[in-house]
């Protein structure tokens, strides 16, 4: 799957991609405080939380059986499973299975079969769509679409405009 997005790994790419001064670094060290970045999984069974997934959880269990489950990284066996708060139009709660070495998922194909949930990707911008029809922000980061806050997407979106507005077409390439 090309959800092996590490938290690491994307706080570097947007750094990078935005060249975020040390004002912004904060609004933006803010802003990710608040927000767990779940990469949405055409590739995953299970939806997953991360170790720093598990402190957003609300309720947290010892699996009963435990199954091998293979991952980007090799077999894990997962001993946990959470309910996990998110806010995903009228999706509240996602039920997680804990890999502590994994990114946070959202397992498209849960979210679309046992949700109702809606998602197509034409040209460069994914749509995810809840049951009533809300769209859920989305960023795209290596070609895998990010379940973000909005205000994290806002963020970008107002950070986007401002590079374009101050600096050629040329030097925006070169990030």
């Amino acid at each position: 799957s090309n959800a092996a997005v590490s938290r690491e790994d994307y706080v570097e790419f947007l750094r990078t991609r935005y060249g975020l001064s040390v004002g912004l670094s904060n609004k933006f060290g803010d802003l990710m405080k608040n927000c767990v970045v779940r990469a949405l999984d055409s590739g995953s069974t299970f939806h997953v939380s991360s170790k720093e997934g598990m402190e957003e959880a609300v309720f947290i269990q010892e699996l009963k059986e435990k199954i091998p489950v293979e991952t980007a990284g090799g077999i894990e066996v997962p001993q946990y499973c959470a309910t996990i708060p998110v806010n995903l139009g009228n999706v509240k709660a996602l039920e997680t299975v804990c890999l502590p070495d994994s990114p946070d998922l959202a397992a498209m194909g849960k979210l679309v079969r046992e949700e109702g949930m809606k998602f197509r990707w034409e040209e460069w911008d994914p749509v995810l769509k809840d049951s009533d029809n809300v769209q859920i922000p989305l960023l795209v980061v290596g070609n895998v679409p990010l379940i973000v806050t909005p205000a994290l997407l806002n963020f970008f979106k107002e950070l986007e405009a401002f590079n374009s507005e101050n600096m050629d077409k040329e030097k925006l390439d070169e990030l």
